[in-house]
C-alpha cells in the first residue's frame, strides 16, 4: 500500500522509501526512513501535498513524492 492510500488520522509503519535518490537522502535526514511510523494528518483537495506526522514534528510532503512511499499497518 502506498501513503497517497492512507486516510486523515491513520498511523502506519513505512516499509520502503522507494524514491529518487536526492529525495531518500533529504527524507532520511528528516526522519523518513524504513520502519519509521508516521501519522497522516491531513490531505489537501485534488491532489495537494499531505500533512504528516513524523515523531515529534508535522511534515508537507508533495502528493508525487507520497506516492513512492510504500506503508503497512502497525
Amino acid at each position: 500500500m502506498r501513503l497517497i492510500d492512507i486516510p486523515n488520522g491513520k498511523s502506519v509503519k513505512i516499509l520502503r522509501v522507494g524514491c529518487k535518490s536526492t529525495l531518500s537522502f533529504r527524507l532520511a535526514e528528516m526522519g523518513v526512513v524504513n520502519g519509521c511510523t508516521i501519522t497522516v494528518v491531513r490531505r489537501a483537495s485534488f491532489n495537494g501535498p499531505m500533512l504528516i506526522k513524523v515523531k515529534d514534528f508535522y511534515l508537507a510532503m508533495r502528493y508525487n513524492d507520497c506516492k513512492y512511499i510504500t506503508v503497512g499497518a502497525l
